[in-house]
């Protein structure tokens, strides 16, 4: 088989084994569906299931209007996940039904006035509840000349992957941070394939070996 052949069978392999779909949770489709739903919430979208927890906070399914009047949040539509901290440090836990490899999200960190200072967003991922890796965001206030302007510090931390699968996230305010809570909104995951996939990639390249080479005979 030339050389061409074997790169195009290699490209196909790889491509069925890494080009996942992402999930998106925009809290406005899948299962469940519902505003001012309180967590625990098992969510359900494009084929993956995300167990929302609160280890420690309160968490529950809000809309712009429900948040208060005259409330800007540019990134933001429809239903979102809003979680306020009742304690010192409020945690929401999200452990996903199969690995994941990357991660991106809007999010807002709702301010403690008069201290208009906007909060770290604080990200630790686990593959079977070991660390894998951590990140930071911050939002920052729009323009204020800016249509429309947000009323909150907003953000999104983009493309988040730790170069290892995980299965579980953890959020919250960094510790020493002034925001009481944050809300979230278009979580994006990248689901890792399942071994399935691989399986159907090997008996589709021996299935098209024995076509190739009577392609080859007759040509």
């Amino acid at each position: 088989m030339s050389n061409q052949w074997h790169s195009i069978l290699a490209a196909l392999v790889i491509g069925l084994a890494s080009d996942a779909a992402a999930a998106v949770f925009n809290f406005d489709t899948g299962t469940p569906s519902h505003a001012g739903n309180t967590l625990p919430i098992n969510w359900t979208t494009d084929g993956l299931t995300a167990s929302f927890l609160v280890v420690s906070g309160g968490c529950s399914i809000e809309t712009i209007g429900s948040i208060g009047p005259g409330t800007v949040l540019s990134l933001f539509s429809g239903q979102f996940l809003s979680c306020a901290a009742n304690v010192t440090v409020g945690v929401l836990d999200i452990k996903f039904s199969q690995p994941v490899s990357s991660l991106s999200f809007d999010f807002a960190t709702t301010d403690s006035p008069p201290a208009e200072t906007p909060s770290d967003v604080q990200l630790s991922a686990y593959f079977s509840s070991s660390l894998v890796g951590s990140a930071t965001a911050r939002g920052a206030f729009s323009d204020p000349d800016a249509i429309p302007h947000n009323t909150l510090p907003m953000g999104t931390l983009s493309n988040y992957s730790p170069g290892t699968p995980f299965d579980e996230i953890k959020l919250q305010i960094k510790t020493g941070g002034l925001a009481p809570g944050f809300m979230i909104d278009n979580l994006s995951v990248t689901p890792v394939p399942e071994p399935a996939t691989a399986a159907i990639a090997g008996l589709l390249l021996l299935g098209l070996v024995p076509w190739l080479r009577r392609r080859q005979a007759q040509t």
